[in-house]
């Protein structure tokens, strides 16, 4: 559980910093984020997302990203790396995911909600593609295995690169049973997105 969360996230920050530099994907986390106090006060801060449980992060730098589109940069440096502890449980993996997940909804910009919409339809097509095999025969079973087979190679390059530039090549020892369980969790965590969800969170349920 813990490898697979760690590869995880080596992912996301790989796609938080291709998107940063590109300019169509403003994603961030919390324990990793700085800004100037002037910039804070000029977008008011967390006004606007504070109605929420989650997200204040990556919705306050979004609201950044629209005063200046050119201002937010990705610090690609191994000096700059924190260290999160990772979910202990499988029950507080879920509600972190699920918390997550929450907060979809509120994303701004094109870029952030169609990257993420477009990665759950092609996990979800492949479920459905799956699933059609046994009524429509081997050319179903042809394009899953095509279509497992981009999502392998992508997944490969992304992963291996991160993992190296975060020294954890030891991580992609799991690609293979974390690329299958990836499938699943993409499908599961971005229907969470579409649907009113709870979960805990520091001891208490949340809408």
């Amino acid at each position: 559980m813990e490898q697979f969360q760690s590869l995880d996230f080596a992912g996301m920050m790989a796609i938080t910093a291709a998107g940063i530099q590109g300019k169509y994907l403003y994603m961030c986390n919390g324990a990793n984020l700085a800004y100037p106090k002037a910039v804070f006060e000029e977008v008011k801060g967390f006004e606007g997302v504070d109605g929420l449980a989650s997200g204040d992060d990556m919705l306050l730098l979004q609201k950044i990203a629209d005063r200046y589109p050119d201002g937010i940069q990705y610090l690609k440096t191994n000096a700059a790396v924190v260290l999160t502890a990772p979910m202990q449980t499988l029950s507080s993996f879920i509600q972190q995911r699920r918390r997550w997940a929450s907060k979809s909804g509120s994303y701004k910009g094109w870029g952030t909600q169609l990257q993420l919409g477009l990665v759950w339809l092609f996990s979800l097509s492949m479920l459905l593609t799956l699933c059609l095999t046994p009524f429509l025969g081997c050319s179903m079973l042809l394009l899953w295995l095509i279509q497992f087979a981009l999502k392998a190679i992508a997944d490969y390059l992304l992963l291996n690169s991160a993992c190296r530039f975060f020294k954890r090549i030891d991580l992609m020892k799991v690609f293979w049973p974390s690329l299958f369980l990836h499938w699943g969790y993409i499908i599961w965590v971005g229907s969470l997105g579409l649907l009113p969800t709870k979960y805990k969170w520091k001891g208490r349920s949340v809408k």
